[in-house]
């Protein structure tokens, strides 16, 4: 049983730290193991539930949290609504803390469409879009169909208005001519008075009518413009943010090389400095052995130190009385072998003064020696 412990399933830990004899191996511990390498795929390392994890109880939580809410708040802003749902849904099922609770991985294979939503309801949105503009284009184009018939059917009553107006006006005046046989000329004058009045009329109608029609068909124009300067400001969006998903692919594809230089910078110094360090390691072990050589040595020169000041003339010899020369610049003549000079004096001659007896050079070199106890030398 291996792995890593960031990624590992809960169960897949708890053997490789011996926690519980054995489990029986399962594609739900890849299962788990691929969504949490998914969600560091989504979220960076950073937001990852468990980057910052020192011990197994902080491990432990981390599942927890993962298994709760792996989409912490603020992770992948643009997720929203219910494509953002749908993914934590599917990553709670992949990440369960039970291996019962996680699908397979061929159930995994066929839910990672769940990634696509996002993608799906901005296709579904914009389409909507579209639709809501191909429907305000439809019903501007029909009203003004039927404003323009409505004005057809105006200028026609207009022109059927005038005809009549016309047919009047023409009775009237055959009726004016006759009553000019009859001497009637009031009723001609009152017949062409009327037909003025009406033509005037026609006319002020016909120009209302034609105003009216005039303010139509600017409505209409300044509509297009409105739906044309909707649509360019759709356009201009969707290329602000395929500019800055972009710009975004490039941040995170130029952070991706410098983490992996810094990684690669950090692993060679890592490895100057052990070299170093075991280089250094050496020294002080032969350092080491040669001081301790030395201290043996000491050791035993200290042994011959303290036997020599126990017993200065050798086992079976009685003690003697030492006698302290006078201090002199020459060259000693005894032989290096005797420590002492041989007794030249004669019984009878005086003995020399005594000198304060005080610690002594060892004549071996081995430093001071502790003053002698006064002694007869045979």
């Amino acid at each position: 049983m291996a792995g890593t412990a960031l990624y590992a399933a809960p169960e897949q830990l708890a053997a490789i730290l011996g926690l519980i004899p054995e489990v029986p191996l399962s594609q739900k511990m890849d299962t788990y193991c691929f969504a949490a390498t998914l969600l560091v795929a989504l979220v960076g390392e950073r937001r990852f539930p468990g980057a910052k994890a020192r011990t197994r109880s902080d491990v432990a939580d981390s599942h927890e949290v993962r298994a709760a809410t792996p989409l912490a708040e603020g992770t992948l802003p643009e997720l929203m609504g219910e494509p953002r749902r749908l993914l934590e849904d599917r990553l709670r099922r992949w990440m369960a803390l039970h291996a019962e609770d996680r699908p397979t991985m061929s159930e995994v294979a066929e839910q990672l469409d769940v990634l696509l939503e996002h993608e799906r309801e901005l296709e579904r949105e914009e389409e909507a879009l579209h639709a809501r503009q191909r429907g305000q284009i439809f019903r501007l184009r029909v009203g003004a169909a039927a404003l323009l018939v409505a004005a057809a059917g105006l200028v026609g009553f207009g022109l059927w208005k005038r005809e009549t107006l016309r047919l009047a006006s023409e009775l009237e005046s055959a009726r004016a001519i006759g009553a000019e046989s009859f001497d009637k000329l009031d009723l001609c004058v009152a017949s062409h008075t009327i037909a003025r009045r009406e033509a005037n009329l026609c006319a002020v109608e016909l120009g209302g009518e034609k105003r009216a029609h005039e303010d139509t068909l600017a409505a209409l124009s300044e509509q297009g413009d409105v739906c044309a300067a909707a649509a360019g400001q759709v356009t201009e969006l969707r290329a602000a943010m395929r500019l800055a998903e972009k710009q975004h692919e490039d941040d995170l594809a130029a952070a991706d090389r410098l983490s992996r230089s810094e990684r690669e910078r950090v692993i060679a110094e890592f490895g100057v400095e052990r070299e170093r360090l075991a280089a250094a390691n050496a020294t002080c072990d032969t350092e080491l052995d040669t001081i301790r050589a030395d201290r043996d040595a000491c050791e035993v020169e200290r042994a011959s130190c303290l036997a020599a000041q126990q017993d200065p003339y050798g086992p079976g010899r009685p003690p003697a009385t030492i006698v302290p020369q006078p201090v002199t610049t020459s060259a000693p003549t005894s032989s290096p072998a005797d420590p002492l000079p041989p007794n030249t004096s004669s019984p009878t001659s005086p003995p020399p003064p005594e000198l304060p007896l005080g610690p002594t050079t060892s004549p071996l070199g081995l430093g001071e020696l502790p003053a002698p106890t006064p002694a007869t030398i045979p």
